[in-house]
C-alpha cells in the first residue's frame, strides 16, 4: 500500500516505502530473482498516469487501483534474455 498527497503541481504524489524516484517521475519496481537471489528481471512501472479521479474511484469503491502492463514488445539482449526497463501501464480501479 502506498500513501498519496497533493504534489506541488496539485497532481497526486504517491509516497514511499514502495515508491521510488523524484516527485516528477515516481515509479514502482517489479522484480524477479533467481534461486541465488540475483535479479533476473526488474521493471520500472511509472506512476505518472495515476489521476485524482482514479484514486477517488478506487477509494469510494473500497478497491485497489490496478496497473495493467501494456508492453507488446519486450526488450531482449543478444542472448534472448529480457533486460527489463520502463514499461507503460494503464491504471484503473479493480
Amino acid at each position: 500500500m502506498v500513501q498519496v498527497k497533493a504534489g506541488a503541481s496539485g497532481a497526486p504524489l504517491l509516497l514511499r516505502p514502495f515508491v521510488h524516484g523524484p516527485q516528477a517521475g515516481r515509479f514502482l519496481y517489479l522484480g524477479w530473482r533467481d534461486l541465488r537471489g540475483t535479479f533476473t528481471q526488474r521493471l520500472k512501472l511509472p506512476l505518472s498516469g495515476v489521476t485524482w479521479d482514479q484514486i477517488r474511484d478506487a477509494v469510494s469503491a473500497g478497491r485497489p487501483l490496478v496497473g495493467t502492463l501494456v508492453d507488446r514488445q519486450p526488450r531482449v539482449t543478444s542472448t534472448g534474455q529480457n533486460i527489463g526497463g520502463t514499461r507503460p501501464l494503464l491504471w484503473k480501479p479493480l
